[in-house]
């Protein structure tokens, strides 16, 4: 077959580009991303959950400049809000959230209580690798400071240090000798402290916990998860997580809003957080 000239220089560059095409690496062929759009979603994103408050409060001052810089305005608060919510909230229980918010002029406090960092984590005891759930709060320092202490645990595996049942009990007519069982009982003579407590007494989860680590008998390997709660809000549960995933990399986020009664807050408090008080 006869090909014209033009016709062959063109088959020639168009076999030549599908070639290049061919060989380069698939990401090789990523365009490029503007720095103002890096700089948006580095400046947007949550890294702390100390940035979050400040944001939900809308004092988040970097957020604002950008924010301005981007749409000429200043962010309100809602906008600032809504930054931090889950696009997987649905839009009826965000409107409700918001709604509250502006009712109340709600705003997160750091150092007040009602929020905690809860999480799962893994712990070595007695050779083994066991799941455990630790919560977390805040508490103000007598010198006007502040520090982090464990306020819940589900540790089920500790269960077992508290199973040895009791070889004897104090006796009925112990008081008649000043109650001298006492000394069995301290130098485990009695077998258990099971001997002296009430029928159906269990230690929480949390007070073995700080025993095992008192006597040095388990590590703590690490989070697995970990989130925040805050019920700072009046009638919601706010759950906060940093999900970083590439279809939502906005950092610490609010990913579950649950509209609850104080009773119910309390419960979610014993049941999920494994929080007594």
């Amino acid at each position: 077959m006869y090909c014209r000239p033009r016709h062959v220089v063109f088959l020639f560059v168009w076999a030549g580009l599908l070639s290049v095409v061919l060989v380069t690496p698939l990401h090789a062929q990523r365009l490029p991303i503007p720095n103002e759009l890096l700089t948006w979603q580095f400046g947007t994103r949550v890294k702390i959950v100390d940035q979050f408050i400040d944001r939900f409060n809308n004092q988040d001052f970097e957020l604002q400049q950008l924010w301005l810089e981007r749409t000429g305005k200043v962010i309100t608060r809602r906008e600032a809000i809504t930054t931090l919510i889950s696009d997987y909230i649905d839009s009826e229980t965000v409107g409700r959230f918001l709604r509250t918010i502006e009712l109340h002029d709600s705003k997160l406090d750091y150092y007040a209580p009602g929020w905690y960092a809860s999480g799962d984590a893994v712990a070595r005891y007695e050779g083994a690798s066991y799941p455990l759930q630790l919560t977390l709060r805040v508490e103000k320092t007598p010198n006007g400071g502040s520090r982090w202490v464990l306020a819940g645990a589900n540790a089920p595996f500790l269960l077992k240090r508290d199973k040895e049942n009791a070889t004897s009990s104090i006796d009925p007519m112990n008081h008649s000798v000043n109650f001298t069982d006492l000394y069995r009982l301290f130098d485990g003579a009695l077998g258990s402290w099971k001997g002296a407590a009430p029928t159906g007494y269990e230690m929480d989860h949390l007070t073995l916990l700080f025993q095992s680590i008192a006597d040095g008998t388990i590590i703590f390997e690490g989070f697995s998860r970990l989130e925040y709660t805050f019920f700072q809000v009046n009638g919601w549960v706010i759950i906060v997580s940093n999900q970083n995933d590439l279809a939502d990399p906005r950092g610490w986020t609010i990913r579950t809003l649950i509209e609850a009664s104080s009773d119910e807050m309390q419960n979610y408090l014993r049941t999920s957080l494994y929080v007594k008080d």
